[in-house]
């Protein structure tokens, strides 16, 4: 326990176990149901990434995003998902909560993401305010397919 006036000092490690609210503010297509029951979902609040079980109450987090997330997909299988920050992409992995990939080829905010049925594909759409411009990658390569 922290108490200042006997000169101890709280632990300096801290992890996070729960995010309140939600944030649909400037953001696109960032609620997922990850089953049919919809007791599983994916969604963004802020820079998080948040996957909540509603019938377990448990929250699974990814938090390496350095600013508000804008855009997010996932794949057919719900094994991997696709995040927008500002001009790049983070792919994670749904069960590690990792970084699988990230992709950096787009010069302008990233408005919308997809990937093709069988999860090896992924379009992004980039926004500069004059034109649209729309990049199919190669995720896991990292490689612009057109």
């Amino acid at each position: 326990d922290y108490s200042p006036t006997e000169g101890h000092h709280p632990d300096s490690t801290m992890s996070m176990e729960r995010v309140q609210g939600y944030s649909g503010n400037k953001t696109r297509n960032n609620l997922h149901y990850l089953d049919d029951n919809g007791e599983c979902m994916l969604y963004t609040v802020g820079k998080i990434l948040v996957q909540f079980d509603a019938k377990e109450d448990i929250q699974n987090f990814y938090s390496e995003a350095s600013g508000n997330l804008t855009s997010l997909a996932v794949n057919e299988a719900q094994s991997i998902c696709a995040i927008s920050h500002s001009n790049f992409i983070i792919v994670v992995d749904l069960r590690s909560m990792t970084t699988l990939s990230i992709l950096r080829d787009h010069d302008a905010e990233i408005i919308s993401l997809d990937f093709d049925d069988a999860g090896k594909f992924l379009v992004s759409v980039a926004d500069d305010g004059c034109h649209d411009r729309i990049i199919v990658h190669d995720w896991k390569s990292g490689n612009v397919i057109a």
